[in-house]
Order: structure tokens, then C-alpha cells, then sequence
């Protein structure tokens, strides 16, 4: 069983995220992590297409809060924990058949390439 990992390509994620999670997941970017009508379609179509040849059993979606496609956002005026809440409500709606639905927070970046996280 697989998982799926969601980030910003902005951020630069995917390879400390491996070292922290191992080789069993796969990875995907949303820019900013900011979930829309175009983007959780795509979660939801690359979830189906990986689980044809893996079972993904849960759904991970890491925000860095120093993002910068967020931060300098102008229309960006919420905090990260707002966003964060507006993606859950837009999951719940639009993709409800998603399984394990995760949100993550990073923490810090570890010396040893890998990252902390907090669930929030």
C-alpha cells in the first residue's frame, strides 16, 4: 500500500519528504498547496491512476509555511491555518471518496535532509 503526497513545487518538498516517509508514496504538486475546482480533479484522477497498479490508502497534504507562492500572494490574505480549513471544507465537498485525507504542517528541516511535521 501506497501513499500520495501533495506539495508545492515551490518549496522544494519531494526529496526530504522521501527521506521521511520512505519509498512507498508517490508525490504531486499543487502550486501553493491551494485547492480549486482544476486542482483537487487532478489529486483525485492521479489517486485513481496510481491505485490501479498500488492500493493508495491515504492522501497527505504538506504546507510549508514559508511558502512563498502564499506568502506573496496579494489575494492570499488568509493564514495558513485558514487555508488549510478552506482546502478541508473543498475535500469534504468535492472529493469525499478520497481516502485518508492528511494535512500536514512542516515543523522544521531536520540536519539529516528530513522533515518534521506536525499534524494540524
Amino acid at each position: 500500500m501506497s501513499q500520495l503526497y501533495v506539495m508545492c513545487p515551490e518549496c522544494y518538498l519531494e526529496l526530504p519528504l522521501r527521506k521521511t516517509v520512505g519509498e512507498e508514496a508517490y508525490f504531486m504538486t499543487v502550486l501553493g498547496n491551494v485547492l480549486d475546482e482544476a486542482s483537487i480533479a487532478s489529486v483525485v484522477q492521479t489517486h485513481a491512476i496510481l491505485s490501479l497498479e498500488t492500493p493508495i490508502t491515504e492522501v497527505h497534504f504538506v504546507h510549508d509555511p514559508q511558502c512563498s507562492v502564499v506568502k506573496d500572494n496579494s489575494s492570499a490574505s488568509a493564514s495558513l491555518e485558514e487555508l488549510i480549513h478552506k482546502n478541508r471544507s473543498f475535500i469534504a465537498e468535492s472529493a469525499p471518496d478520497l481516502p485518508g485525507v492528511h494535512f500536514w504542517c512542516i515543523r522544521s528541516r531536520l540536519s539529516d535532509g528530513t522533515l518534521e511535521l506536525a499534524s494540524i
